[in-house]
């Protein structure tokens, strides 16, 4: 049951691609630098960025915070960032959408180690559970979900790893209502 879904959804917001839990004072670059060493310099320095700026819109909200801030906190300079994202705002949504992968990888990690350890339960609770913990866990999603970034929450709402997993679930509740497990009346549509 948990491999159909995960077998629905793109296979790339399975890949566990951050976590940095909010008392951690590391900075972005030195755990960039232990989780991809295989990058080229430029990849690096363009993740450090990124992970920098999860950390800082997460905290201290768009308003609050500055690309220069973003660099200082990646150990880049001023101007670095611009040379990888068009200027705050395209930063800030792409933070969005990594760090909205990555909180939807971890939750779905849950539904799979549950599966991998023979566990059964309702693959649609151990979803809602383990979403709700990764969520915890990346400051910049729960923010959003919070309220505290009114502008973007449409585009929250239509970012690409969200997608995937409604489509995953719409394509097991339709696989379940085939089975006869689900209501037909609840309407997949809802999710897609």
């Amino acid at each position: 049951m948990v491999d159909d879904l995960r077998d629905s959804l793109n296979p790339s917001i399975l890949v566990y691609r951050h976590t940095m839990p909010s008392n951690e004072r590391t900075t972005a670059a030195a755990v960039v630098g232990r989780a991809h060493d295989k990058l080229t310099k430029g990849e690096q320095t363009r993740r450090a960025i990124l992970e920098a700026a999860i950390v800082r819109f997460g905290r201290d909200g768009y308003r609050a915070t500055s690309v220069a801030d973003i660099a200082r906190e990646a150990g880049v300079s001023g101007t670095a960032a611009y040379a990888y994202f068009d200027g705050k705002e395209a930063l800030f949504l792409a933070a969005v959408d990594e760090d909205a992968a990555a909180a939807i990888s971890q939750g779905m990690a849950g539904v799979l180690e549950e599966k991998k350890h023979g566990e059964r339960s309702d693959w649609r609770e151990t979803l809602m559970l383990t979403m709700l913990d990764a969520v915890e866990r990346h400051p910049l999603a729960r923010r959003l979900l919070a309220g505290h970034e009114p502008e973007v929450t449409e585009r929250v709402l239509e970012t690409p790893a969200l997608n995937d997993l409604r489509r995953g679930v719409a394509d097991r509740l339709r696989q379940e209502q085939a089975e006869g497990t689900v209501r037909p009346d609840i309407r997949e549509r809802v999710f897609e």
